[in-house]
């Protein structure tokens, strides 16, 4: 094969992987070229997890690895006829039936992941190839998932992996009170849910930290009234999903999974759907305390205070002191959610009676 036969692009990129797709003109092949960047996670053994999961997971299109050059962590794949979704959503060619089907296998992957206790640390449509002639879905990445149970050990990998800023929840911009759990797959879920029923995203720009000021304070347009022929329950369904508090999002696969399915149902059967209730089934499979439950509103409030005589020229510095169990993150968390960015600079640190170093 010449070089000059090559043909390659890059489709996505974050701080863990890229992809890059290899074509041949002359013989028509397409590769999927993986490559695993840093250690943020262990390469080898992520790759050994991806290759457990491929096989137990029998019933999800996961893409074969066809070789490898394990010393650069670099991994080709035979991609099958297709597209990225990400081109097929914005193509908007497919029709409604085809867009309720594709929906319902992007649930039935995320939720088969958690069925087996792994949460995606990056969810988005960049992993997601399809094929519209055959319907088939494809999912191109197993490495950037984690066991829920190991998930306050690697914290910080959420920080640190520049997730898709369209698709990040809440809770991983780590300006939230709330950690990710299987609840901020779900919001990620709704985010590519709605640029699938609509066209769009829910919130638009390209800069990264306008756009993650959207995901922590602004509601989108209801899914219904970008596109004006979407079922109104529907759209409220993908609506819940975008909570911005974890808590008012589905709780549960079966809950979330029950909903759509009847709502599909209905759809293309043209029945009503006027006393539809969402989270009619949806209960919590473990008790999860509300974020905000204990957050001092009149601390909250000096602190605001403060914050206004610093945006009058003040010089002010606030200590916040409490002891262990009194809850100073949320707090601070919840503070720091209601200020404008493009007004203050922040910088913020804490101690424990143990270790007086701040930051440490």
């Amino acid at each position: 094969m010449r070089t000059t036969d090559i043909h390659t692009a890059l489709f996505y990129e974050n701080k863990w992987l890229s992809f890059k797709e290899k074509s041949s003109i002359s013989q028509g092949n397409r590769i999927l070229v993986k490559s695993l960047k840093s250690d943020l996670i262990d390469r080898r053994s992520a790759i050994t997890k991806e290759e457990a999961y491929r096989k137990q997971f029998d019933d999800l299109k996961i893409i074969q690895k066809a070789s490898e050059q394990s010393d650069a962590f670099e991994y080709s794949y035979a991609l099958p006829p297709g597209s990225p979704l990400w081109q097929i959503i914005q193509r908007k060619k497919l029709n409604l039936e085809e867009r309720l089907f594709l929906a319902k296998n992007l649930i039935h992957i995320v939720l088969s992941f958690h069925k087996r206790k792994l949460l995606f640390y990056d969810l988005s449509w960049d992993i997601f190839w399809y094929d519209e002639l055959d319907q088939n879905l494809y999912l191109l990445d197993a490495t950037m998932v984690t066991p829920i149970d190991q998930l306050e050990t690697r914290y910080n990998v959420f920080l640190m992996i520049d997730s898709n800023m369209y698709t990040i929840s809440p809770e991983q911009t780590f300006q939230s009170s709330s950690i990710p759990d299987i609840r901020s797959n779900y919001y990620s879920l709704a985010i590519i849910l709605y640029a699938l029923f609509t066209g769009e995203k829910p919130f638009k720009g390209d800069d990264r930290v306008s756009i993650i000021h959207k995901h922590l304070s602004q509601l989108p347009k209801a899914p219904h009234l970008v596109q004006g022929d979407l079922n109104i329950i529907l759209s409220n369904f993908i609506i819940k999903l975008l909570s911005k508090n974890p808590n008012d999002r589905y709780q549960s696969a079966l809950g979330l999974s029950n909903d759509f399915n009847l709502i599909s149902d209905h759809i293309l059967n043209g029945t009503s759907l006027e006393d539809f209730e969402l989270g009619r089934n949806d209960f919590p499979l473990k008790f999860t305390m509300p974020d905000n439950v204990f957050i001092r509103e009149d601390i909250i409030n000096k602190l605001i205070e403060h914050s206004e005589g610093i945006n009058a020229a003040e010089k002010n510095i606030v200590l916040l002191q409490g002891e262990e169990g009194a809850d100073s993150d949320s707090i601070i968390n919840q503070f720091l959610r209601l200020l404008n960015y493009d007004t203050y600079y922040i910088g913020s640190g804490k101690y424990t009676l143990e270790n007086n170093l701040p930051y440490s």
